[in-house]
This record gives C-alpha cells, sequence and structure tokens, in this order.
C-alpha cells in the first residue's frame, strides 16, 4: 500500500473516530457479515421505487442493457 493510502485509512479513523483496532480488525469484520445481514440492511434503508443508479460509460454500450431496469436518462459532461 503506498503512503498516501496508509494516510488517507488513517485520517478517516481519525475523522470518523472509528478506533484504534479499526484497520487491524477491519478484514475479519468484513468476513463476519452474512448475506442475510446485507439483505435485512437493504430491506430497512432502500426504497426501490426511489432508486437511482449513476452509470459512467459510453452512453450507446449501456443505455440498451440498462432500459429493462427502468427510465434511463443520458447525459454528457463533455463538451
Amino acid at each position: 500500500m503506498a503512503p498516501e493510502q496508509i494516510a488517507t485509512q488513517i485520517l478517516i479513523v481519525e475523522l470518523y473516530d472509528l478506533g484504534e483496532e479499526y484497520l487491524t480488525n477491519y478484514t475479519k469484520n468484513i468476513n463476519v457479515v452474512t448475506k442475510e445481514d446485507v439483505q435485512r440492511v437493504a430491506q430497512k434503508y432502500i426504497d426501490p421505487d426511489n432508486l437511482k443508479m449513476v452509470v459512467v460509460s459510453k452512453a450507446e454500450t449501456v443505455k440498451p442493457l440498462l432500459e429493462p431496469l427502468g427510465t434511463v436518462e443520458v447525459t454528457s459532461f463533455l463538451k
């Protein structure tokens, strides 16, 4: 890991007061999360009727693939 990545991780730990053991235990904590945990939290916090998705790609490539999911709005930031 590059020094700037390490510094960023330490900054995040300090900024959000995550505790001294956060980085040491990160992988272990991720590995104990179950599919059921993810499903329970998703059902609690995600409203599928009000879901927005951002996709950055070539519109002509992905638009036909996304249209079955709902309304697709193409926006270009290039001039």
